[in-house]
């Protein structure tokens, strides 16, 4: 079950930007629990508006206590399938190196 998030863009203005990823981790903090109450695996959804803040996000969100993570924000950028599979490989493998118990997911990249 994932906590809920919102997409970071980089259309919307820096205030904008900084409430999203405040929800974002206080969402995350309040889910973590109610999730594990419910008896699920609770996910959070790992936003950035680059690779070091991915990176800066996981690790706060291990820190709290999440294993799952997923990769979110990616369907906007669905249309550059090389620069976006470039990402999703660099992020896994730095969450991997960093975190071996990690467990992840990609969200909301498809390309027909």
């Amino acid at each position: 079950m994932v906590a809920p998030n919102h997409i970071l863009i980089d259309s919307i203005s820096e205030t904008d930007l900084n409430d999203r990823r405040r929800f974002n981790l206080e969402s995350a903090r309040t889910f973590l629990p109610i999730a594990h109450a419910a008896g699920f695996k609770p996910m959070a959804t790992v936003h950035g508006m680059d690779l070091g803040e991915r990176l800066i996000n996981v690790g706060r969100l291990y820190e709290i206590g999440y294993r799952h993570f997923s990769l979110g924000g990616l369907a906007a950028r669905a249309s550059q399938k090389k620069t976006v599979l470039t990402s999703i490989q660099a992020i896994s493998d730095k969450i991997r190196a960093a975190l071996p118990d990690a467990w992840i997911h990609v969200l909301g990249f498809i390309q027909p």
